[in-house]
C-alpha cells in the first residue's frame, strides 16, 4: 500500500474546562494557554463557548499581577511619549524597555480625541506620580491604576486641587497640560509637548524642584524660578523642569517673581474622597459607577452592544491587578461591559474600569507582540497603555528554568507534537520564546519518542511528558483522548506512481501545525478499514473511510 494523505485532528487545552455564567447564560471556559511572562505575572489564553449548543464564541487573553513581587511594576506609557500622538501599545513597550527595565505585558488604556489634537486623552492621566493630562471633564471618567506603594486602584469621583505659593501671596493653578484659558495658571511639564503650546499672551516661569524633592500628586513641593520670559509663548519643556505660564491677572502674578525666587507648589487628588498619591492613572469610560464595584457588576449605566473590550481589575486587598482584552467582530463575537465586568470578577476582580475597546483593544506580550486578534486586522495606534513591567538590577538573559507554552495536551493516539518550551531566566523573565535543545522522554505506555525528538502518542495510557535541558526539567501531563480522522483532501488518487507520504495535522493550541509521519496502521486508526487499494478514489469521512 503505497502512503496516503490524512489529517489527525488533536485538541491541545492547558487546563480542564470549567463553566462560568455571563449574563445568566452559561458558559465552558478552555484554557488554550498558560503560561509566566514575567515576574509575579502570569498570561492566559482563553476560548469560551456557551454550554447549550458550544457556539458564541468568545476569546480572552488575561493577564494577573501580584504587585508584590520584587521585580514588577505597573506602568503608563503615553503614545509617542507625550499626551497629543499615538503609536501602537507594541512600540510603546519596545521604546521604553531597556536591559534592566523590560515591558512585558500590557494594554491599551484611555479614549481619546480622534479629530485636532488626535491622541489627546479624554481622562485624568498620571504616568510615574506626575499628572500627565487634567482635562476639564476628568470627574466624568472613570480611572484605574496605582498608588506610590504599586497597590491597584479604582475610582468613580476625582478631585484635584493645584495652588501655587509665593513669598507673598497664593494662586490657583487650574490645570496641568491643559489649554490655557483666560486669566488662567497653567503647569506644563515634559508629557506635554516639545514647548507649552501657548500664545504670546501671557508670561512663563521655568522651575524646578529642590534637591530632594519629587514630584507627587499629593503634596507640598519647594521649587525656584530658573528663566522667566514674557509675551513670547510656547516655552521649551525639558525632562527636569516645569513650565508655569499665566494669562491675564495669572501673567501678572508670574511677572512679579524674578529667577532665582523660591515658591511652594501645593497639590491635592482625592479619589473618591481620599487624597492619595498615585504612580500610574488612566481614564475609563463615562458611566456613572465602575463596571465591578466592590463585587458587585454593574447592571445599568453599561454599554450593552457586543464590541471587542479591554479591562482593568484589581483584587479586594488590592495586590493583585487582571489586565483582561476580549475580542470581537470576528469569530468571537466579543462582549457587553457587564460580561467584561463578570470574567474579571470569575478570575479573581473586586472591582474594575472599562478602557477604549473595539479596533483599539490590544494585549501586548514580550515577545510575541500583539496576542489577540484586533478587529482592524492590524494593530490601532492609540493615546496611552498600562504595562507590566520587570525591573531588574542587572541584564541577564541566562535561562535558569523552563516552561511548557502548555502544561496540559489533549490528543489522540498516533498524534505527533513537538512542544515549544518558553526560557526564564533567574528573576522569571521570559528571555526565550523558542528555547532549542530540550530533550523528551516518556514511559512506553504514554508513548514514543521518534528518531527526530518528536513525541509520538503511540502508547495506551495517559501520563507524563517530560523535558530536559541541562539540569533544567520541566513536565507536561499528557490526556489521552479520541478523535475523528479526516482526509484533508476530499478525495485522493494514489497508485504506483503517484506516492504519498502521510500527513498528520494537529491542532495545538487552536493553531494547526503540520506533521509528517513515515507509516501507520490504518486498522489500529480505525477498526472498519482492512485494506487500501493501490489504485483508486478514497474519500475520508470522519466515521470511517471508504473506497
Amino acid at each position: 500500500m503505497k502512503k496516503l494523505l490524512l489529517s489527525i485532528f488533536a485538541f491541545c487545552v492547558s487546563l480542564s474546562s470549567f463553566a462560568i455564567s455571563l449574563n445568566g447564560v452559561d458558559y465552558t471556559i478552555d484554557t488554550l494557554s498558560m503560561y509566566p511572562i514575567g515576574p509575579g505575572s502570569t498570561f492566559f489564553e482563553l476560548r469560551m463557548l456557551r454550554a447549550s449548543d458550544g457556539k458564541g464564541r468568545i476569546d480572552c487573553w488575561l493577564m494577573s499581577v501580584d504587585t508584590k513581587n520584587p521585580y514588577v511594576s505597573i506602568e503608563g506609557v503615553l503614545g509617542t511619549g507625550k499626551i497629543i500622538g499615538t503609536e501602537t501599545p507594541t512600540k510603546m513597550a519596545q521604546r521604553s524597555t531597556t536591559d534592566t527595565t523590560i515591558f512585558f505585558g500590557g494594554t491599551n488604556g484611555d479614549f481619546f480625541v480622534t479629530q485636532g489634537d488626535v491622541g489627546l486623552p479624554v481622562g485624568l492621566t498620571v504616568v510615574n506620580s506626575e499628572f500627565a493630562h487634567t482635562p476639564s471633564a476628568a470627574t466624568s471618567r472613570r480611572v484605574g491604576g496605582v498608588d506610590e506603594n504599586n497597590h491597584g486602584l479604582l475610582a468613580t469621583n476625582i478631585q484635584f486641587n493645584f495652588e501655587l505659593q509665593t513669598a507673598n501671596d497664593k494662586y490657583t493653578i487650574h490645570h496641568v497640560n491643559y489649554k490655557r484659558g483666560e486669566n488662567e495658571l497653567v503647569l506644563y511639564n515634559k508629557h506635554n509637548a516639545a514647548t507649552t503650546l501657548t500664545n504670546a499672551y501671557g508670561t512663563e516661569l521655568k522651575v524646578q524642584l529642590l534637591e530632594n524633592e519629587k514630584w507627587a500628586t499629593t503634596g507640598m513641593m519647594r521649587a525656584k524660578v530658573l528663566q522667566k520670559q514674557e509675551n513670547v509663548g510656547s516655552m521649551p519643556l525639558d525632562a527636569t523642569s516645569a513650565v508655569l505660564s499665566g494669562h491675564g491677572t495669572m501673567a501678572a502674578a508670574l511677572s512679579a517673581l524674578h529667577e532665582g525666587d523660591e515658591i511652594t507648589l501645593n497639590f491635592e487628588l482625592k479619589l473618591d474622597g481620599n487624597p492619595v498619591n498615585v504612580a500610574q492613572l488612566i481614564g475609563g469610560d463615562h458611566y456613572n459607577t465602575m463596571i465591578l464595584d466592590s463585587g458587585v457588576v454593574a447592571t445599568k449605566d453599561f454599554w450593552d452592544e457586543l464590541h471587542p473590550r479591554t479591562g482593568f481589575g484589581v483584587s479586594q486587598t488590592r495586590d493583585t491587578v487582571l489586565l483582561l482584552v476580549v475580542d470581537g467582530r470576528g469569530v468571537s463575537k466579543g462582549c457587553t461591559t457587564k460580561v467584561l465586568a463578570e470574567i474579571l470578577k470569575y478570575y479573581g476582580a473586586y472591582s474594575a474600569v472599562n478602557w477604549d475597546g473595539g479596533g483599539s483593544s490590544c494585549m501586548y506580550v514580550r515577545p510575541f507582540d500583539q496576542v489577540n486578534r484586533g478587529s482592524d486586522g492590524s494593530e490601532r495606534t492609540v493615546t496611552n497603555g498600562m504595562f507590566v513591567v520587570a525591573n531588574l538590577p542587572e541584564a541577564d538573559n541566562t535561562i535558569t528554568s523552563i516552561k511548557p507554552y502548555s502544561p496540559t495536551y489533549v490528543m489522540p493516539r498516533y498524534a505527533v507534537i513537538s512542544p515549544t518550551f518558553l526560557g526564564y531566566n533567574q528573576y522569571g523573565v521570559l528571555v526565550d520564546a523558542n528555547v532549542q535543545g530540550v530533550q523528551l522522554s516518556c514511559a512506553p505506555t504514554l508513548g514514543e519518542i521518534l528518531p527526530d525528538g518528536r513525541f509520538l502518542s503511540s502508547g495506551t495510557e495517559s501520563g507524563i511528558l517530560t523535558a530536559t535541558l541541562g539540569d533544567l526539567t520541566a513536565e507536561m501531563e499528557i490526556s489521552m483522548s479520541p478523535a475523528p480522522i479526516h482526509f484533508r483532501l476530499d478525495s485522493i488518487l494514489c497508485g504506483p506512481s503517484n506516492p504519498y507520504k502521510v500527513e498528520v495535522q494537529a491542532i495545538v493550541n487552536d493553531k494547526p501545525i503540520d506533521l509528517y509521519a513515515e507509516a501507520l496502521n490504518w486498522t489500529s486508526l480505525n477498526p472498519t478499514v482492512a485494506s487500501v487499494s493501490e489504485l483508486g478514489v478514497i474519500t475520508g469521512l470522519s466515521t470511517g473511510m471508504t473506497q
